[in-house]
């Protein structure tokens, strides 16, 4: 089986499980469910394919899609099936610890708590003030331009030249 028969092509409500048959994929997750009963500590560890069923697209994968497309604007993606498991899993406390290195911000819908999950490369939707350390988190993707941030921001904030995106850029 070629890593292209594995893609579902990041269609919006696509199927998050392509791979495999269902009597397959119930056997890995019992697997897996036996080894994190019998872990002390388990970390989850994310990539942009997560968001795939949400419609958004990488630059990474999303050549090999071959059929047509259904994608959305990141600011109006949900969080898939999968981002609303991990939140669960982590909220019941059967993993300890999320790592990603999305920046779409789906964790973030998905009410996945900031203590719980480390943001590798960043959020495109969070700004911090470089003042005080406080996070802002936005329904619009936040520009390092100050001129390109959007001008609806409230009052009690502070001055667009204190607030720096908190995305790890190359």
């Amino acid at each position: 089986m070629d890593d292209d028969s594995l893609w579902d092509g990041g269609k919006l409500g696509g199927r998050e499980f392509s791979a495999d048959s269902s009597e397959s994929l119930d056997r890995k997750v019992r697997t897996l469910a036996q080894w994190m009963a019998q872990a002390r500590h388990v970390v989850f560890f994310t990539g942009s394919e997560i968001s795939h069923p949400a419609g958004l697209f990488d630059t990474t994968t999303a050549p090999r899609y071959r059929g047509p497309r259904t994608s959305v604007q990141e600011a109006s993606a949900v969080p898939t099936r999968a981002h609303m498991a991990i939140k669960t899993l982590l909220d019941e406390g059967t993993i300890q610890y999320l790592i990603t290195t999305t920046t779409d911000n789906l964790h973030r819908k998905a009410e996945t708590s900031s203590s719980r999950m480390c943001e590798l490369h960043g959020n495109l939707f969070q700004e911090m003030c470089t003042k005080c350390g406080k996070v802002y988190l936005r329904d619009y993707k936040v520009r390092t331009n100050p001129r390109n941030r959007s001008p609806h921001r409230a009052r009690a904030e502070p001055e667009p030249e204190t607030l720096t995106l908190t995305l790890t850029e190359p």
